[in-house]
């Protein structure tokens, strides 16, 4: 049940987290759905960890100018890029032993 913007769980008529609002979507969305959520996902931990890294320090230009590249890296990164990603840390860490 939907009331405004706040969904609602249709059994309890308690508000969903987003967590388990984004499974219900993936549940129906297919796994289109499922690779863009993780894409998401991805993608907000690596801001987060980029804003901490460069937020806890002075910054001078050169470390504006490096975390805002990264920045537009991260926006601009698709689902096959973090697959691709992935397969790369894997095959790494294969060889390395």
């Amino acid at each position: 049940m939907q009331t405004g913007a706040i969904t609602t769980d249709s059994h309890t008529h308690r508000p969903q987290t987003e967590r388990s609002h984004l499974v219900d979507l993936m549940m129906t969305g297919g796994p289109e759905m499922v690779n863009e959520a993780e894409l998401r996902h991805w993608k907000s931990h690596a801001m987060v960890e980029l804003l901490l890294e460069f937020g806890g320090s002075a910054m001078k230009q050169d470390d504006t100018t490096k975390a805002l590249t990264r920045m537009e890296t991260l926006d601009a990164a698709t689902y096959e890029d973090l697959q691709q990603a992935r397969k790369t840390v894997a095959d790494r860490r294969a060889a390395a032993g």
